[in-house]
């Protein structure tokens, strides 16, 4: 199978040329009663982000039974639906980044504010770093530590982004790289070619590498940070890393994941776990049935 070659969703996009591609229509979600905001920590804004570590929440610090209960579910979950799991062939990689954790990713990155939508809130007039809902300090605390790690705009070369072209995205640097590929003259290709080189930001163009981590932040907080607490006990497990730590943290969420001649930037790895939220929940209250209790927050 090979991987490289272009999808329908991009060749639609390279057959209307030079034009504006509409965005996706904005999604609304309904998650279950428990995510109303009553259990998200509540804390005033700090400037100094390291007074307030471990950041995704101590696994240690929910020991009620219900809490205990609803991780573990959780995690079980996440051990059969994660999409980088060991022994799975690249190419079945490939296919899940493509055909699921990609559709998620345009999805959450045209929802507004992120915290919002996981609250079933309207969020369309604002986005996390201006929102003021409950628990909202947190998550742009997580947020503002997300920025200031490093993540190379591009994976190998320049015409690949190295957050959306696994996932088949076509974000703002993609697709000037696809203007500049059809332009016709060289005054043309020099145009595209000095609004690429015109971006400041690690994240050059691309818009959906900021949606990325404003998803993780979010997901985050929610229900007294149920799951940044089960992401950091998954990732305890899975790598042998404790994001209770700052610097295994940082070294973590910083790592380079190989896929063929290529690489996916860890951060990848941590939406691709964190966006099955919904999922999760689904599956616990089919399991659970009138246990309502579990969703309580713990």
């Amino acid at each position: 199978m090979n991987h490289h070659l272009s999808s329908k969703r991009r060749s639609d996009y390279q057959r209307q040329g030079l034009g504006v591609v509409s965005p996706p229509p904005k999604r609304k979600r309904t998650l279950p009663p428990s995510f109303t905001g009553q259990n998200i920590p509540d804390q005033p804004p700090d400037n100094d982000i390291r007074k307030h570590w471990p950041l995704f929440g101590h696994p240690g610090s929910s020991t009620t039974t219900s809490a205990i209960n609803k991780r573990q579910a959780i995690l079980n979950h996440l051990d059969d639906q994660a999409t980088f799991k060991k022994g799975d062939e690249d190419y079945q990689v490939h296919m899940k980044l493509r055909c699921k954790v990609g559709i998620e990713l345009e999805k959450w990155a045209t929802v507004g504010c992120q915290l919002c939508y996981v609250l079933d809130n309207t969020g369309l007039d604002h986005t996390l770093k201006n929102c003021t809902a409950a628990g909202s300090e947190v998550a742009q605390r997580i947020l503002s530590w997300l920025e200031t790690l490093h993540l190379e705009r591009y994976a190998g070369n320049v015409n690949h982004c190295s957050l959306c072209t696994e996932t088949d995205q076509i974000c703002e640097d993609i697709a000037i790289m696809i203007r500049r590929y059809h332009a016709n003259t060289k005054e043309e290709k020099n145009h595209w070619t000095e609004k690429y080189m015109s971006a400041t930001g690690p994240d050059g163009l691309c818009d959906n590498k900021p949606a990325v981590r404003r998803t993780i932040a979010a997901l985050c907080t929610v229900d007294d940070q149920i799951l940044g607490k089960a992401l950091t006990n998954f990732v305890s497990k899975s790598y042998n890393i404790d994001l209770t730590l700052e610097s295994q943290a940082t070294k973590w969420f910083e790592e380079k994941v190989p896929l063929e001649e290529t690489w996916v930037p860890k951060l990848l790895v941590a939406f691709d776990l964190l966006y099955q939220l919904p999922l999760v929940m689904t599956s616990i209250t089919s399991f659970c049935g009138p246990c309502t209790t579990l969703f309580q927050g713990g």
